[in-house]
Order: structure tokens, then C-alpha cells, then sequence
């Protein structure tokens, strides 16, 4: 997909961008921003965030890893 095109379908996703336009830093915080709002209507729910790639695999390796001992050590200090 040309980077236009890319770009395109980002502003059909997230409407109410309104950062530098096809600029990186911006568009992923607006992502995380977004996400981060839409968890505040939970109680006690624990968030955290990576920027990745899904096609580097070292990285979502990564992700994956730390999202597994995320949920280890919350479920452990529920028993202790």
C-alpha cells in the first residue's frame, strides 16, 4: 500500500486526528491516546503499551513476553 493510501485509511480509522499530518510520533500517540481513554471506563484495569512493527518478529516476541509475565504477575499477587 502506497503511503498516501496508508495515510487515507488511518484518517478514515481515527477521524478525530487532528496531529502533524503523516507523522509518526503523532498518529501513534493519537493510538495509544485513544485506547487509553476508551479503558478509563474500567476499574483496576492495567494498561501499558508498546510501539511495534508487526512484521518485525524480535519485537512482537517482545510484546508477547511481556504481556505474558504481565498477567503471571497479576494473577500471582492475587494468592499472595
Amino acid at each position: 500500500m502506497k503511503e498516501k493510501e496508508q495515510w487515507k485509511a488511518f484518517k478514515n480509522t481515527f477521524p478525530d486526528y487532528k496531529g502533524k499530518k503523516q507523522d509518526l510520533e503523532s498518529a501513534s500517540n493519537h493510538i495509544k491516546d485513544y485506547f487509553l481513554g476508551a479503558a478509563k471506563q474500567y476499574n483496576d484495569v492495567s494498561i501499558f503499551h508498546h510501539y511495534t512493527c508487526a512484521i518485525d518478529t524480535d519485537s512482537i516476541s517482545k510484546v508477547f513476553s511481556d504481556v505474558r509475565e504481565h498477567v503471571m504477575v497479576t494473577k500471582i499477587s492475587m494468592f499472595v
